[in-house]
């Protein structure tokens, strides 16, 4: 890994739209983001080159067109949008927005009009619109939307049909169901909150949400069916 010399902690991964770039952010000092640009029939990784970031991220995500980067910091406590340049490497700092305590995932919409992230200390997740010419961040009505105290929100995934987030909270293992409103880019009242014991990640192929806990090494897939508005809190315990 390009970069600093000095070992840092885990790195957010992010792959551009097109499959062509891999971008890795270091997390140690000076804070930056590295871009692999990916053989296709090897799969095999070629360093482009580095470009800053506003500080330690704990999560980085590009916009639907590639043209922008977030992230999310959670020891921070902020979010930032870097342009990406031609070249694929992250351009200088355009936009940092402070949060409520531990920023933790920051994704985009399938429309590119709209940005979720979240804050796990504040019990929040933010509603930004997007404006995908200038990457410029500004909040949405409502700003917010708030989960029980001290579920600790951590990460969240759009369902592939687009009509459902799912949000999978940290410090009580609980995930809220949430139906979208693509038109105004806001969540809608949550239509259920499945217990499970898993901390951590979740990944949505849209026939189950798969969980990874972050404090232990399994992960447990509980069945999810899109179609329905009611899932499934049964879990299947997989050790890793």
């Amino acid at each position: 890994m390009p970069g600093p010399a000095k070992p840092g902690s885990s790195l957010p991964l992010a792959v551009s739209p097109d499959k062509k770039r891999l971008y890795a952010g270091l997390r140690n000092e000076p804070y930056s983001v590295v871009t692999f640009a990916i053989d296709a029939r090897t799969g095999k990784l070629k360093p482009v080159g580095p470009g800053p970031l506003a500080d330690s991220m704990a999560y980085i995500a590009t916009d639907r067109r590639g043209k922008f980067l977030f992230s999310a910091s959670y020891g921070g406590n902020k979010i930032a949008v870097n342009p990406i340049g031609p070249d694929g490497v992250a351009q200088s700092v355009q936009q940092v927005m402070p949060t409520q305590p531990n920023a933790h995932c920051i994704v985009p919409d399938s429309s590119n009009r709209y940005v979720l992230h979240t804050s796990l200390g504040g019990d929040l997740v933010y509603q930004e619109k997007f404006d995908a010419k200038t990457g410029k961040l500004t909040p949405n009505d409502p700003a917010s939307v708030s989960v029980k105290a001290k579920a600790g929100p951590r990460h969240l995934v759009f369902s592939p049909n687009g009509k459902f987030v799912y949000l999978i909270n940290e410090l009580d293992a609980s995930i809220y169901v949430f139906p979208w409103d693509a038109r105004t880019g806001t969540l809608k009242k949550e239509v259920q909150v499945a217990t499970s014991l898993p901390k951590g990640l979740m990944a949505s192929r849209g026939r189950r949400t798969f969980i990874s806990r972050r404090m232990a090494n399994s992960s447990t897939p509980p069945n999810a069916p899109p179609a329905r508005w009611r899932h499934s809190a049964s879990i299947r315990r997989r050790e890793c």
